[in-house]
């Protein structure tokens, strides 16, 4: 119900100018209160019935008085395919009792989840706000935002408030107009979090002093983009009043950008670039629409370095940033991720262990060693696109890379680890010696696959081993050689998602599951079981886990919270058939893919004599390509001879 207490009651039923004046409409607490439900029933001031959301008069009307296109009041469901920056711009110039109660109204309208903290304000609730959208979309309307005209004009990447999002809606005298961008931008770049800033990688175009950052991918069509300049190691946004065209002739690159900048910061960076404009060190501000052929596109490099500060005195510069790349230095290869690191990321909720359900024994309180992983998460790798030059070579390359692996495997030769040793940060290959001393040649568990190479069966996934057609992936995409590493794999890949508690159908989102529920229109166990691990379950990872314990009796603990009351697998390790084998891949192309693509690359004449920065990224795109073809290629081999033979012998390998 819908109460709209300065509604006359003697004017008109449908009188357009008494509706639009109420005060209802100001209030930001109304925003979920008539758009979530599927319908919504008016009254006036006596509490006269004037009317439904779903009649046709009054849903143009409402549609008119709130900026809500009507097809979303119509069916709220559809509020997943309007664009991000449209739904924040229906929460501009409302009020309610505490200013960031405006804020927090638009937590069911966006999706999200976020926690409420009285008296913050509204600028933190909607940085804040912003922060939890960037960690979970790939709608680029929330960077579309634009400052007034009379606000500063160097800005970080937040917006300060909805109001700044009204560039949604085209102006018009009486505001009837349609929305100016209705669907999702589609962005297919990635945000990320450190101490340092925003951490964006994105189709762009790097100019001379400043770049061009892409908020949408609309093919045939110019895209909008903002302009990023930078300043002691930092980008900053600049004409954030305005946004600029771009065409399509774009590359990924990755930039570290401030968060927020205030109005003193804006002032200093603002004279600063000033001085470099009139100093000749910077260009000068570029016509706007800003096109493409304006800029001269630059290879992706990570990240990007600082220049220096021509304000800067002899005694070296005022704030930098250290640790960046210095030109003519050869680009590392990308390190492994930490698979064989033994520490494992902590959520907040992890401190709360006071749940009687949860009381363990005072051995299982804590683990002794626990190291955090930060906030800094690594930018997506560059990718090849379909017309790449390299991209005509991989079943070359793949047919080489799997006969060099073959002859590989047939040397090699693994053992599980000793149960008492502590997991080290990474996990080193064993000398010969130190394998032959601990063997023993009666374990059943143990493979001889030849005398040279040799290693360390790797760690499985429990919902592999509960389920190893539906959960194949796990072994495909993921290499586990630690229990931080099982522990990491199980909150990243296997969370428990939303789920309705009476038919128990799972939803992408939360406030998917919340639509759904309040339909009524389910049955009871519908769906069955929900997979995944709950909150409950995450604290319990870490609260059993002791790492003197030894890795199998840490994974069949792992097991035990995950698939309470089953009975856990004889061994935590991938000892035989697709695992193995996929352990196998991982391990050689470690120590050797990188090597035989080059070699294959060189041999053919595909690799140019002075390699840009972008060539050696495409160098280990084809790399991560190749391997993934070749994992796929042995994965299918074996499912095709396992629907034959129990045994068979893949070239000196035996499996099952």
């Amino acid at each position: 119900m819908g109460s709209i207490g300065d509604l006359p009651i003697d004017g008109p039923e449908f009188d357009t100018s008494s509706w639009k004046k109420s005060s209802y409409w100001t209030k930001a607490s109304a925003l979920p209160e008539f758009i979530l439900p599927l319908d919504v029933r008016f009254y006036d001031q006596q509490l006269n019935y004037r009317g439904s959301k779903s009649s046709p008069e009054l849903l143009h009307l409402i549609s008119s008085a709130s900026r809500v296109p009507p097809q979303v009041l119509r069916d709220s469901s559809i509020l997943y395919d309007t664009a991000l920056g449209l739904r924040i711009s229906w929460a501009a110039n409302k009020f309610a009792a505490r200013e960031e109660d405006v804020i927090y109204a638009l937590i069911p309208i966006l999706g999200i989840t976020l926690q409420i903290r009285q008296g913050e304000g509204a600028q933190n609730a909607f940085i804040r706000l912003q922060e939890e959208i960037f960690r979970n979309t790939t709608d680029g309307s929330i960077l579309a935002w634009l400052a007034k005209p009379t606000s500063q004009k160097i800005r970080g990447l937040y917006a300060h408030s909805p109001s700044e999002f009204l560039n949604f809606i085209i102006a018009s005298g009486n505001n009837t107009d349609p929305p100016r961008w209705v669907a999702p931008f589609r962005w297919p770049g990635q945000v990320s979090f450190s101490n340092k800033g925003a951490h964006i990688q994105a189709p762009s175009l790097k100019g001379e002093r400043f770049s061009l950052i892409g908020i949408c991918s609309s093919p045939g069509k110019p895209n909008p983009a903002i302009r990023l300049r930078e300043w002691n190691g930092l980008y900053v946004r600049v004409m954030a009043n305005e946004h600029f065209v771009m065409g399509h002739n774009l590359t990924q690159q990755s930039f570290v950008v401030s968060r927020d900048i205030g109005p003193q910061l804006s002032a200093r960076i603002a004279s600063q670039f000033a001085y470099q404009d009139v100093h000749g060190t910077a260009t000068g501000n570029l016509p706007s629409p800003l096109l493409e052929h304006q800029l001269c596109p630059q290879p992706p490099h990570l990240p990007l370095r600082p220049r220096a500060n021509p304000l800067d005195d002899a005694s070296g510069p005022r704030t930098y940033y250290q640790g960046l790349p210095q030109p003519g230095m050869k680009r590392p290869r990308p390190e492994r991720s930490d698979s064989t690191s033994d520490s494992y990321e902590s959520d907040s909720s992890d401190e709360d262990t006071s749940d009687s359900y949860e009381s363990e024994s005072d051995s299982d309180a804590h683990s002794e060693v626990y190291s955090e992983d930060g906030d800094e998460r690594v930018p997506a790798p560059y990718r090849l696109s379909p017309e790449h030059k390299f991209q005509a070579e991989r079943p070359g390359l793949l047919d080489e890379c799997h006969a060099k692996f073959m002859d590989w495997k047939a040397l090699a030769r693994y053992v599980k680890p000793a149960q008492d040793r502590l997991p080290p940060r990474k996990r080193a290959r064993p000398m010969d010696s130190d394998i032959e001393d601990g063997l023993d040649q009666e374990d059943p568990d143990l493979v001889i696959l030849s005398r040279h190479n040799k290693g360390f069966f790797h760690l499985s996934c429990p919902y592999f081993e509960h389920n190893r057609e539906k959960y194949r992936s796990c072994v495909m995409n993921h290499d586990l050689q630690s229990i931080g590493a099982v522990i990491n794999h199980l909150k990243e890949h296997h969370t428990q998602p939303p789920y309705c508690p009476i038919c128990r159908r799972p939803f992408e989102r939360c406030m998917e599951r919340d639509i759904h529920v309040r339909a009524r229109t389910c049955r009871l166990g519908e769906f069955g079981p929900v997979d995944g691990v709950n909150e409950r379950q995450k604290r319990l990872l870490k609260k059993r886990d002791k790492l003197s314990l030894g890795e199998s009796e840490r994974w069949r603990r792992i097991w035990e919270t995950v698939f309470p009351g089953e009975s856990p697998p004889r061994s935590a390790y991938l000892k035989r058939g697709l695992g193995k084998v996929m352990s196998l891949v991982q391990d050689c192309w470690e120590q050797h893919g990188a090597n035989w693509v080059e070699e294959y690359l060189e041999k053919n004449n595909k690799l140019s004599n002075n390699r840009t920065d972008e060539e050696e990224m495409a160098v280990d795109a084809l790399s991560a390509l190749t391997l993934q073809d070749l994992k796929e290629r042995l994965a299918n081999r074996l499912a095709g001879a396992a629907g034959s033979v129990v045994f068979i012998e893949l070239r000196g390998f035996i499996c099952t």
